[in-house]
């Protein structure tokens, strides 16, 4: 597969079948700029793959390292992601899916090949920009999945224990069930003022920052959450939140949005 580096969309399929990137310049906390659009063009066909984010192990705090102009595989100096799981999915698409793994190569992609996403964890550039947006999980999880060829969705069992403000033990029991005819992904606490919604919401937050262990899963692994989003906006919370975190390195991405924000 011949990837082809081009200055406007306008371009695709002007040097026939490929893949065709444009770096959009993005800058990323005003450092990195490392980010791709990414095109296909294969028997008069084009399509957009999604984006994403080229690094390289030389790069050190310049913005970004040039790529060819044109070329059947990156050097072994770059390192590149996805920037989100739908340039994964649109790899399987029937137009691209025999083409999947040399397209990944031809990237060096790191949910691809875990080598290299290995060596790439210590790199400013990845800490910095690569994962702004993602999180290591992701990488390792569906990322690679689908980079491999699974698209196989799973069901998604957890269990969340506590105990209430009376000192008593709680077991909650979630399932998002992906086969379900109504969807089952968002689960909703109801009850009237001052039973324990927020304090219940407080502590899982808590318990997930902390990771604490009072969430189990399924096959018993390690928090199967990347990110957490807290909004409360009550005027009856007057509960200090715990900080956010931007950073997967240390722990799951956490932001939050409450009543005291506006304050």
């Amino acid at each position: 597969m011949r990837f082809y580096k081009i200055k406007a969309q306008a371009a695709v399929g002007n040097h026939g079948d490929g893949i065709y990137l444009m770096h959009t310049k993005w800058d990323d906390w005003f450092t990195f700029q490392v980010e791709y659009m990414c095109w296909y063009y294969l028997d008069s066909k084009k399509g957009d793959l999604g984006g994403i984010k080229i690094g390289a192990f030389s790069q050190g705090d310049a913005p970004f390292v040039e790529i060819p102009n044109e070329f059947d595989q990156l050097d072994a100096d770059f390192f590149s992601p996805g920037t989100d799981e739908s340039f994964y999915s649109n790899l399987g698409a029937p137009d691209l899916s025999e083409h999947r793994e040399q397209i990944l190569n031809g990237l060096n992609d790191i949910a691809f090949n875990e080598g290299r996403f290995k060596k790439a964890l210590s790199t400013n550039v990845f800490k910095t920009a690569l994962s702004r947006d993602i999180s290591i999980s992701s990488i390792t999880g569906r990322f690679r999945r689908l980079a491999m060829g699974d698209a196989e969705l799973t069901d998604h069992r957890f269990v969340f224990s506590f105990k209430n403000e009376a000192g008593q033990k709680v077991r909650m029991d979630f399932l998002a069930d992906y086969s379900s005819a109504v969807p089952t992904n968002i689960h909703a606490l109801i009850g009237r003022n001052g039973v324990g919604k927020s304090y219940i919401l407080n502590e899982m937050v808590g318990s997930l920052v902390k990771e604490d262990g009072r969430f189990s899963f399924k096959d018993d692994s390690s928090n199967k959450f990347t990110s957490l989003l807290y909004v409360n906006l009550s005027s009856f919370e007057h509960k200090e939140n715990y900080p956010e975190n931007r950073d997967p390195k240390k722990g799951i991405v956490f932001q939050k949005l409450t009543a005291q924000t506006f304050r």
